[in-house]
């Protein structure tokens, strides 16, 4: 299957969700406002390093096993048992925690987080089964479980958000993964797509081997999963303390953009070249694939984050509410960052793809912890734009050292 033909079929899926998020993002900016925008993205940090401490980040391995098929079952078996017991650990660790993490909001998030620590197995599930259908490259299947599941997310968080104002939405960014699973289920089993998890081939002979592979590939996603999260929390912070919960909010909301946005090149690159770029067997191979990915996605990025800051006033009216508009002074730099972003994106992948860990992961910590210094910075000479500008010179310098990583990088298989 073509990039153009995945595109296409993909988009239909990801203009629904796109759509969704846009609903959803404006009925949260209409009953919640800025200061709320805060809250949420910091439960939805927190979320977001729980889950991919749950997974060990083995999304992307069930992907890159899967593709390979001489691999698929064994490695999915243990894959299914790392996953369990770590989704049991951080559960246990949440609810240990769950008062000092929310501590910041005068406790306000804690419940929240008990709720999230019995929610974490069925986000398990649910990525272990995409995951297996991206592998397969069952993209129509694929597209049509995310489409389903777009819809019944939206109906889900819109309901709570009416019914609970700020409490509700934090219901649904904690519990929404437990209920869509069951979407997924349902058309796995309806096409007999379960993969054959094989208890044997962890009792007859447990293959240490195997559990050190998915341990680098877990480091690089664990890693950076939980070192950019935490960034976000303490700019939020910094911009709070300098400026007020209000700009933290604009902020925020500026942030939530560029991530619906971009969901079109993320989804690309996850469903398509991740696969792509595991099968190839040596640099050339791997060359052409990189090459098909820039050509598709220099053009696609270069149009998006321009006529979203052509766009910036009809988006914050339309998206937003008056409330927002301080946004307009970060657009112009926020765009910028997310062009060189995505750029960065397609190269990355080679490192996750081909299971260079240490690479992969001193680069993601390295810049996770110059955006925050960036910012730190730039927020005192330039104001609360500052932190856009922190985020196109992080993004940049980003991009130049990743194609200096990849042109000196030798790949083996992984």
């Amino acid at each position: 299957m073509s990039i153009y033909r995945a595109f296409s079929i993909n988009s239909v899926a990801v203009v629904i969700k796109m759509s969704t998020l846009l609903i959803l993002n404006k009925a949260i900016a209409i009953l919640i406002g800025p200061s709320g925008y805060a809250t949420i993205s910091q439960l939805q940090n927190i979320v977001a390093i729980s889950l991919t401490s749950a997974t060990a980040g083995l999304g992307g391995a069930a992907v890159k096993y899967t593709a390979e098929a001489d691999k698929s079952d064994k490695y999915l078996t243990y894959i299914l048992l790392v996953c369990v017991l770590s989704s049991l650990l951080t559960s246990a660790l949440l609810i240990f925690f769950a008062k000092k993490l929310a501590a910041d909001f005068d406790g306000q998030i804690e419940w929240f987080i008990y709720l999230l620590s019995f929610t974490l197995i069925f986000y398990v599930i649910n990525t272990l089964a995409t995951s297996y259908l991206n592998g397969l490259q069952k993209l129509r299947l694929l597209v049509g479980v995310n489409i389903i599941s777009s819809i019944f997310s939206l109906l889900y968080s819109l309901l709570f958000l009416y019914l609970w104002k700020l409490q509700g939405i934090l219901i649904a960014v904690v519990s929404n993964q437990a209920i869509t699973v069951f979407i997924v289920i349902y058309f796995c089993k309806k096409k007999e797509l379960f993969p054959k998890f094989r208890i044997n081939y962890i009792v007859q002979k447990f293959e240490f081997d195997i559990v050190k592979k998915l341990l680098f590939f877990s480091l690089m996603v664990v890693i950076p999963s939980i070192i950019w999260p935490y960034t976000y929390i303490n700019v939020r912070d910094l911009l709070t303390d300098k400026f007020g919960s209000h700009y933290a909010g604009n902020w925020d909301a500026s942030w939530r953009l560029s991530t619906i946005y971009l969901t079109f090149i993320t989804s690309v690159l996850s469903i398509y070249f991740l696969p792509k770029f595991a099968k190839c067997e040596d640099k050339k191979s791997l060359n052409s694939a990189v090459l098909e990915g820039l050509k598709f996605i220099f053009p696609v990025a270069l149009v998006s984050c321009s006529a979203i800051y052509l766009s910036r006033d009809i988006i914050i009216n339309l998206l937003f509410s008056d409330e927002f508009n301080d946004m307009k002074q970060l657009f112009f730099w926020q765009v910028c960052g997310d062009f060189f972003k995505v750029v960065t994106w397609v190269v990355s992948y080679t490192l996750l793809a081909k299971a260079q860990t240490f690479r992969h992961i001193f680069v993601e910590v390295f810049f996770a912890l110059s955006f925050y210094f960036f910012t730190f910075h730039f927020i005192s000479t330039m104001g609360f734009g500052g932190v856009a500008f922190s985020h196109f010179i992080n993004n940049a310098l980003m991009m130049l050292v990743i194609a200096f990583i990849y042109r000196i990088s030798k790949f083996k298989e992984a």
